[in-house]
């Protein structure tokens, strides 16, 4: 029997549509649909733990996925055995051939089922398990090959992600609708009180006036007495200015003027201050014959604090989902530097134990050459005159030539072999999968290994010659950091000096970039506030003036469509500045240099 699965090119299309979806109930059922058809499967089921217990969430086969909410417990059809063992252990489980396992074939489902392949590997999201992903294959044994075993990270990498979006989907939908409510309760009040405001009018409890051209106050309504600036004894027969300030008369006088000279109303708004309260109010002045108006003013300060109060829960709404963005993004980034991280490792992994043995064994075969050829010479020594086909095979050989270039040979091979070993420790160093705590580290070391991994880039080619790396390191103690995090601050640093050099050569000749060759500085040093600098410069092309106050924006870039993210700088910062208690400064000069300057603190208590 042949399986036909999902090829890795369209599975990514399908996880990256996946990575858009919000619907949780969509995002369970499509995920498992994608397990199915990618691992080779048949049949499959997703158990999440939610509400403090385990739940079935979706389960089918090749042709049809069914959304459940049913207790663990309750199920049965999955291996309970098989299922407990994997959320106690953590560990996937793969059995290959079931006619041969005997550690679960006490458990009444296989007995019932016999499966012929089954794979059961626990889901985690930051480190913490979330939930458990089965998968069998009822016809072939050693259906779950190791290639479609290698894309079970990139599977609990996405279903973390999908999860993570479905939650602050959810926060954010119930926190829409508690506003709302708010607003329509708060609405409702509004009107309550425009009401009560149109009582008041009408039971002449408004601010009713009648002015003169100039502003003279000619009448006042009894009523009006508390909401009045001055006691009506006060101000009857003054102008505007010799009861108000000097601002608030020019006001009322240029309206009532507008009111007499255009024969039409003019709405005024203003405030004052009344006792200790500041109250707002909202008028009409319309004309009263040639040279008189009538004022009427409703007092709207329950209207102005509500606008005021809504104005400022937009700002916080704002600020809530600017920073559920902020957090979204980080969080996409950290799972895929985790993922990225887990596979350097294991690639440096595999690499490091057949170099090992190569490295360790090139002595021993440096050693027995030598001593090969010294027998030989000892032979020659005594033979100088060998039989003539002997002699003949030798000179065919060029065997003086070949006991010489060996000895290059070797040593070659074990230059590269060191090499390798260097670069290997430079990967595992570099994703630091064992050092995800606030630790000391060396941060000298992190920059050498990222310098390390970028040789390629900064080596020479055809279109220019090497980059120059200056390093002029000070004498920095350790520092307690994210190692892994300020390890991708030094990348991100790096290759955007390496891009701005390689923008500033276009145009140029090798010539020209030869006699004003590309350089990149990295200096360090610790400062007097117990803290430690490190400068990252290069003498690329520059960051124009009106660019620099937006390089640490998320999704800000200049560089060309598809060459970045715009997420570099952004999480850079956010490292430094939000993680770490540190700060980024950038200097530049456009088309001469740009300068990064980071400063950390040595310690947590040295912040």
């Amino acid at each position: 029997m042949t399986l036909v699965s999902i090829p890795e090119d369209e599975m990514s299309a399908e996880l990256y549509q996946l990575s858009g979806e919000i619907e949780l109930e969509k995002i369970l059922t499509t995920f498992l649909q994608i397990a199915i058809a990618s691992m080779g499967a048949q049949i499959g089921c997703l158990i999440l733990y939610q509400d403090t217990q385990w739940l079935v969430v979706a389960q089918g086969d090749t042709k049809q996925i069914q959304s459940l909410e049913i207790p663990l417990e309750r199920y049965q059809e999955i291996p309970q055995i098989l299922i407990d063992a994997v959320v106690q252990t953590q560990q996937m489980a793969v059995l290959d051939n079931f006619s041969q396992t005997v550690e679960f074939a006490g458990d009444c489902y296989f007995t019932t089922h016999q499966p012929q392949s089954v794979l059961c590997t626990p889901l985690t999201q930051q480190e913490k398990l979330i939930g458990v992903l089965y998968l069998e294959n009822k016809s072939l044994q050693n259906a779950f090959t190791s290639d479609r075993l290698q894309l079970i990270p990139l599977l609990n990498a996405q279903i973390a992600i999908s999860l993570k979006n479905a939650q602050l989907y959810c926060q954010l939908t119930a926190y829409s609708r508690n506003l709302a409510q708010k607003v329509a309760a708060r609405t409702e009040e509004s009107e309550e009180k425009s009401e009560q405001l149109l009582a008041l009018f009408n039971a002449i409890e408004d601010v009713i006036i009648v002015t003169d051209v100039d502003g003279r106050y000619l009448q006042v309504a009894p009523s009006s007495a508390p909401l009045l600036y001055k006691p009506p004894t006060a101000i009857i027969g003054k102008t505007a200015h010799e009861v108000f300030p000097p601002d608030m008369a020019d006001y009322f006088v240029r309206n009532i003027q507008q009111a007499i000279a255009t024969k039409k109303a003019q709405k005024i708004e203003y405030s004052l201050l009344i006792g200790e309260r500041e109250i707002w109010f909202d008028g009409n002045i319309a004309c009263m014959g040639e040279d008189k108006v009538v004022i009427v003013a409703r007092d709207i300060s329950d209207r102005k604090q509500m606008e005021n109060q809504l104005r400022e829960q937009k700002g916080n709404l704002e600020t809530t989902l600017q920073k559920l963005q902020r957090t979204q993004t980080q969080l996409v980034q950290s799972e895929k530097m985790s993922a990225l991280g887990q596979l350097v490792a294991g690639v440096a992994h595999e690499i490091n134990n057949p170099i090992n043995f190569i490295h360790g064994n090139l002595d021993y075969i440096h050693q027995h050459t030598q001593d090969l050829l010294h027998i030989l010479s000892a032979y020659q020594s005594h033979y100088p005159h060998p039989p003539a086909s002997l002699q003949l095979e030798l000179e065919e050989l060029e065997f003086s030539f070949l006991s010489e270039d060996l000895h290059s040979i070797l040593k070659s091979m074990k230059i590269g072999s060191e090499r390798i070993r260097q670069i290997v420790l430079s990967l595992r160093n570099f994703s630091r999968l064992d050092e995800s705590e606030y630790k000391a580290v060396n941060l000298h070391e992190g920059i050498d290994n990222t310098l390390m991994l970028l040789q390629v880039r900064l080596k020479a080619q055809a279109e220019r010659p090497e980059i120059a790396v200056i390093k002029e390191y000070g004498e920095l103690p350790l520092v307690e950091c994210y190692a892994k995090e300020i390890n991708q601050v030094f990348i991100n640093m790096i290759v955007n000096a390496i891009d701005a050099v390689e923008e500033s050569n276009r145009g140029r000749s090798f010539a020209e970039i030869t006699s004003n060759p590309n350089r990149i500085w990295i200096r360090t040093a610790k400062t007097e506030e117990n803290q430690v600098q490190i400068i990252i410069g290069d003498n690329g092309i520059g960051i124009p003036e009106q660019l620099r106050s937006r390089l640490f924006d998320p999704f800000f870039t200049t560089k060309p469509v598809g060459k970045g993210t715009g997420l570099g700088l952004s999480i850079s910062y956010q490292v430094i500045k939000e993680k770490h208690g540190g700060s980024i400064h950038v200097h530049s000069t456009p088309d001469q240099s740009t300068e990064f300057i980071i400063t950390l603190p040595v310690s947590r208590t040295s912040k």
